[in-house]
């Protein structure tokens, strides 16, 4: 269900593109509070590599318990997706061929 979140988003977001990496990173996030008072937060941060027919690039991936997923802090314009997939490993600090 999340990942499906995830897609949707990336999707719509990205004028069409589809995730070809995903990674779940287990990092923290900061709460902020609403106007009201209400925790306002992200509780799962991903890292993803996409691709479109156009370019490829990255994003981290915010979802909530609430079906809510925003994208964040985007690299664009790779030439291939295996640059997108390294970019991703990179700034999920995965080591390749570990």
């Amino acid at each position: 269900m999340e990942i499906g979140l995830i897609e949707r988003t990336t999707k719509r977001d990205l004028r069409g593109a589809v995730i070809i990496g995903l990674i779940r990173t287990g990092e923290l996030i900061r709460v902020e509070r609403t106007a009201e008072g209400k925790p306002d937060y992200w509780e799962r941060t991903y890292m993803i590599a996409w691709e479109r027919t156009d370019q490829c690039g990255t994003h981290r991936a915010h979802v909530n318990s609430d079906g809510e997923c925003a994208l964040f802090i985007g690299h664009y314009d790779f030439a291939d997706p295996d640059t997108a997939i390294r970019d991703m490993l990179d700034r999920a600090n995965i080591k390749q061929g570990v």
